[in-house]
């Protein structure tokens, strides 16, 4: 249901019961709103250690008479808070409130009179219809209508459960433990335990779904998975709140907030560095390339007198008998065998002076 329905209809209740405190006055109007606050209080601070007493007999005489399907806790809480709100609430309004107003000997003038009952009336208005919406939510039979108090603007609910709890005596760094639970810590924190933030698994399937209602503690818009919270009492479990509570729609132990260990720190994981691919093997010996070569360098030009010993002694010179220069043509179309005698007499001729006959 959407949460403007919720809010038309805290609006137009606290508007009516205005009106009527202003017709009533103000002293009747205050008394009401006194009545709805010590009734309220009795109820938010009697209300767990009662039925955590009651519920396990409840559940030892009368459950295996009843459905697994059926919560003897729920139902206890049920009861006994609604008993403790509007039974007290029932009592002082037949025995107690009319001998209090009829014993009124203050006199207003009528407009402030007027006026202040419809400020009183409208604080009453508020309690009356915010206790109203907290019995709602502990309703088993209701909790499919559930009230969508995270998001309405005029959540008196929470009102209600703040006037009433704030005089509970469990409390830390002025904080109250019965309205707000164990407080949230920092991961930072050695000390701090780990745990969820509140929520309810509607359909018992294990996994938050979107239709499933959770307590945002840290304000961040999303549901925190790790939240780390000051372990007050040493338990090793995170206390929930009233507040957390009536915003999920659920009092007993079906209320989820996933206490677990924190877990232990190691050395920091580095990234592992990828695998070097494979060696490709080597090609067959024919195919291996050839080792690279240096560049060939260029040779110093030779001096003069050494580039004419060079050239004298690369070029090779035929004569015949009468000294004559053989040519090329010549030696193809004569004798190969009277030129190899000549050059071998040349040779020797040359070999006999010792090498200094200079070669023609």
């Amino acid at each position: 249901m959407p949460s403007i329905i919720f809010d038309l209809g805290v609006l137009i209740g606290i508007l009516y019961l205005g009106w009527l405190g202003s017709a009533h006055g103000i002293y009747a109007s205050a008394v009401t709103a006194l009545e709805l606050f010590v009734s309220l209080s009795l109820a938010v601070l009697l209300y767990e250690p009662i039925s955590g007493f009651l519920a396990p007999i409840l559940q030892d005489n009368l459950g295996v008479f009843l459905p697994d399907t059926v919560s003897m806790q729920a139902w206890t809480i049920f009861l006994v808070f609604a008993l403790l709100m509007w039974g007290t609430m029932l009592t002082l309004w037949l025995v107690v409130h009319p001998k209090i107003v009829a014993a009124k000997e203050i006199k207003t003038i009528e407009a402030i009179d007027m006026a202040g009952g419809a400020v009183a009336a409208g604080f009453a208005g508020a309690l009356f219809i915010g206790a109203a919406m907290v019995t709602w939510s502990m309703c088993p039979l209701l909790s499919f209508l559930r009230i969508p108090a995270q998001h309405m603007f005029l959540d008196v609910g929470k009102t209600a459960l703040r006037t009433a709890g704030g005089f509970s005596g469990e409390r830390h760094e002025g904080r109250s433990l019965v309205l707000y639970g164990e407080p949230p810590s920092r991961e930072s924190v050695g000390a701090a335990r780990l745990a969820s933030e509140t929520w309810y698994d509607t359909d018992a399937n294990n996994v938050l779904d979107d239709h499933d209602p959770f307590f945002d503690a840290d304000a961040n818009g999303a549901f925190t998975k790790d939240f780390y919270y000051e372990d007050v009492d040493g338990n090793r479990l995170r206390r929930v709140g009233l507040i957390e509570k009536y915003t999920v729609g659920r009092w007993d132990a079906q209320v989820l907030v996933a206490n677990r260990d924190r877990p232990a720190k190691g050395p920091p994981k580095t990234a592992a560095k990828p695998a070097a691919p494979p060696t490709p093997p080597p090609p067959p010996a024919d195919q291996q390339p050839l080792p690279p070569t240096q560049a060939a360098k260029k040779p110093k030009p030779p001096a003069a007198g050494e580039q004419a010993d060079e050239q004298e002694e690369e070029v090779v010179v035929l004569v015949d008998e009468d000294g004559n220069i053989i040519s090329e043509e010549e030696m193809a179309e004569g004798d190969v065998e009277i030129v190899e005698e000549v050059v071998e007499e040349v040779v020797e001729e040359v070999t006999e002076e010792g090498g200094g006959a200079e070669k023609k």
